[in-house]
């Protein structure tokens, strides 16, 4: 992703979701570039990079992208780019809607965002 496309993205979360004081990522050109300092100045948003070398400082990612690697990618046969795209949504799909995990009290993703969009001590939207 392109940083522009990356900023585009967190913009989307935050008014779907919440804005957060800071972001952690890696040293990535997509998040150290000039339009992500802007986006994040902007937005009042702290960007804390991790210590090059050290990605199990961003162990989520980390976790997400070895469970992509090892279920999905090193799992499947692409043909060309809309398939993976249309294996990719599959695959998102039945992680969201079908898996329930653990650290969401044995939830799917979907059940959890629910509850917690109704929870009452839910955050506020911060400006």
């Amino acid at each position: 992703m392109s940083e522009a496309k990356v900023a585009v993205a967190l913009e989307q979360v935050i008014n779907k979701r919440s804005k957060r004081q800071s972001i952690t990522c890696d040293n990535g050109i997509e998040f150290a570039s000039r339009a992500m300092d802007a986006w994040a100045w902007q937005h009042q948003i702290q960007l804390v990079f991790i210590t090059p070398g050290k990605s199990v400082k961003n162990g989520y990612i980390e976790s997400f992208n070895g469970r992509l690697r090892d279920e999905f990618l090193n799992g499947n046969v692409f043909f060309c780019l809309a398939d993976v795209r249309q294996q990719l949504q599959n695959w998102q799909k039945d992680c969201n809607v079908n898996r329930p995990r653990s650290a969401l009290a044995d939830q799917i993703p979907s059940e959890f965002v629910a509850s917690w969009n109704k929870a009452p001590w839910r955050l506020p939207h911060c400006e």
